[in-house]
Formats: C-alpha cells, structure tokens, sequence
C-alpha cells in the first residue's frame, strides 16, 4: 500500500482510475486504498498537540506540513511527523501554499488531470518478472554509448 499512497501522495487519490467505484476488490488488497497521510506510521504529536495532517493547514492555524520534531542538530527519527504528507484529492505536484489553501474538487493548480492505475499480474509466474527484466535491460544498454 505505500507505493500506492505515495503516487497518491503525490497526483491524488481522485485521479486513481477506480476511486468513486466504492467497489474495493478492484483495488489489489483489502480494504479502501488510500490511508489519510502517507507515512501513518509516524509520531501523531507535535509537542503537547496533535500535528496537522492536513494540505494547506489546519482550521486551528496548525501549519502543514508538520514541523520537523527533532533538533536540527540531531539525526531526524524514522518517527518525525514532518515526514508524513497528506493523502489529497489531487496530490502535491504544483502545490504551492502562498497561493492558499487547495481546492478538493480539482487538481492543484491544474498540475494533473489524467487517471492512473496499477496493474496486477493474473498470476504469479515468475515469468512475467523475467520478462519485464528483459525490456528493462534491452532499454539500460540501448542508451549505452
């Protein structure tokens, strides 16, 4: 699931073929696709309060993203909230938070406006691995001087 919530991380969860579907198995997993923030595995506090998870800031005035939680002087934790993004609409590609807070009914300044999806193999054949190795490898050593 995190390959997933960092593409929609980054272009949306709206712009996922299959997001107004309500139909989850079409997703690969169980279960809604996308968690709030990617990166939910990180401290939730900002020192006595809740950090903001929220593009474009919390209503309360706590700033998106969160603050780094760890000294500057020190190695920045696995845990530190400023790691985590939200899971938007439509992502964070252009967004640009001088220019306000982001609308949820169309893309970031019209950074994107296509769908993606992710394929599933039928199966797990190793076959299609070593297929797909082959055209990476053919296209690594065709740019080759």
């Amino acid at each position: 699931m995190e390959f997933n919530n960092q593409i929609a991380k980054e272009i949306g969860f709206k712009n996922w073929l299959y997001w107004g579907s309500g139909k989850s198995e079409t997703y690969p997993g169980i279960g809604h696709p996308f968690t709030d923030y990617w990166g939910n595995w990180v401290d939730t506090m900002c020192g006595a309060e809740p950090c903001c998870f929220e593009m474009g800031g919390c209503s309360d005035g706590r700033p998106y993203p969160p603050p780094r939680q760890t000294a500057l002087d020190k190695k920045r934790g696995d845990m530190d909230p400023s790691l985590a993004y939200d899971v938007s609409e439509y992502g964070h590609l252009g967004y640009d938070q001088n220019a306000g807070a982001p609308d949820a009914s169309k893309p970031v300044q019209n950074q994107y406006t296509g769908t993606w999806a992710m394929w599933t193999p039928p199966n797990d054949d190793p076959g299609v691995g070593k297929l797909l190795a082959k055209y990476v490898l053919k296209a690594a050593l065709d740019e080759l001087p």
